[in-house]
C-alpha cells in the first residue's frame, strides 16, 4: 500500500514544494476511503514534515479485512430494510467474513499465505494485517479533520466513532459527520446501498466548504 498509495501522494507533495506559486507551509493532503486509511501510514513517512495538514474523507479507522466484513453484514441490513431479496448479499457477507477470520488468523503472515486465498493479491491483505489507522494516528500531532456520510455502508459510522475514539485525546483533530451524504460523498435521502451512485451527483457543497474554513483555521 506505501508503494500505490502513499509514495504517490508524497510525490505530489514535493512537486508542490517546488512550485513558487504556493505557500509551500501550508500543504494539505485529502484522502477519501482508502486514501484516508493510508494516512496514518503517510504522515509517518513525511519525514520532511512538508505536510501542514490532513483530511480523512470516509476513511476507515480500522483493520482493513474488518471492514469489509462490517460493510457487507451492514449491506445486508440495508437491503432487508428495503424489502429486497438478501439472500445474495448474505452469501457475500459470508464470504467476506471468512476472508476477514482467514487474514485474522495468527498462522497466517505475509510470510505464510493460504494456499487458497480469494482476493489478489493475498500479499496486499496480508501487508495489512496487523496495520490500524486510529492507532497509528494516536501518537502523530498532525493536524487532522475527519469527515464520514451517515449514509454510508462501505465505512461505516462505527469506523467514524473508532476514529473518535482513539483520538479522543488529541486537541489538533476535529469531527464532523453529515446526516444524508453516502460513501460518495453526496447526498441522498434514501437508503444507500450502492444504486444510487450511478446517478450523476456532486460532492456536498457543505463538506466543501467546511474543509476550505478548516483549512483556512490552520495557523
Amino acid at each position: 500500500m506505501k508503494k500505490e498509495t502513499v509514495d504517490d501522494a508524497l510525490s505530489a507533495v514535493k512537486l508542490l514544494k517546488n512550485n513558487a506559486s504556493i505557500d509551500t507551509s501550508r500543504i494539505f493532503v485529502i484522502g477519501h476511503s482508502q486514501g484516508g486509511y493510508a494516512m496514518p501510514l503517510l504522515i509517518s513517512a513525511d519525514t520532511n514534515k512538508d505536510v501542514a495538514g490532513t483530511v480523512l474523507l470516509s476513511g476507515p479507522s480500522g483493520k482493513f479485512v474488518d471492514v469489509l466484513a462490517e460493510q457487507q453484514q451492514g449491506l445486508v441490513k440495508r437491503v432487508k430494510e428495503l424489502g429486497i431479496d438478501a439472500t445474495a448479499y448474505e452469501q457475500q457477507a459470508a464470504q467476506y467474513t471468512a476472508i476477514a477470520n482467514m487474514v485474522d488468523d495468527p498462522q497466517y503472515s505475509v510470510d505464510h499465505m493460504p494456499e487458497q486465498f480469494p482476493l489478489q493479491p493475498a500479499y496486499w491483505f496480508f501487508e495489512q494485517k496487523n496495520y490500524v489507522p486510529a492507532d497509528l494516528a494516536k501518537g502523530q500531532n498532525v493536524p487532522m479533520l475527519i469527515l464520514q456520510g451517515e449514509n454510508d455502508w462501505q465505512v461505516t459510522m462505527n469506523q467514524f466513532e473508532g476514529w473518535k475514539t482513539a483520538l479522543k485525546d488529541r486537541t489538533n483533530v476535529q469531527f464532523k459527520s453529515y446526516p444524508n451524504v453516502n460513501h460518495l460523498l453526496t447526498e441522498y435521502k434514501g437508503v444507500s446501498i450502492g444504486a444510487e451512485y450511478v446517478i450523476p451527483s456532486n460532492v456536498s457543497k457543505e463538506i466543501i466548504d467546511d474543509i476550505a474554513s478548516w483549512i483556512k483555521g490552520i495557523k
